[in-house]
């Protein structure tokens, strides 16, 4: 069975638009319940990161968007 992706716009401090994102991340649970994360790199397609989690922790700064896959894919498209 494919996971059920949810994807997040990582955006700085006073930003709101996907279009300002510094990365697109999705998150998921794997078979065993276990939370999941990713991040898009120009490049070499989806990493295995911990920004949503660091992000929620408030580790890094800036604030979590939710967006649709189309969306992930303008952003893709834009960064190569």
């Amino acid at each position: 069975m494919a996971p059920e992706y949810r994807y997040w716009a990582w955006l700085s401090e006073g930003k709101s638009s996907v279009d300002d994102a510094r990365e697109v991340i999705r998150t998921w649970q794997d078979s065993g319940g276990r939370d999941r994360e990713e991040s898009y790199v120009p490049g070499s397609g989806w990493e295995r990161t911990w920004t949503y989690q660091d992000v929620m922790d408030q580790h890094k700064r800036g604030k979590l968007l939710p967006i649709t896959e189309d969306d992930v894919e303008r952003f893709r498209q834009r960064r190569g």
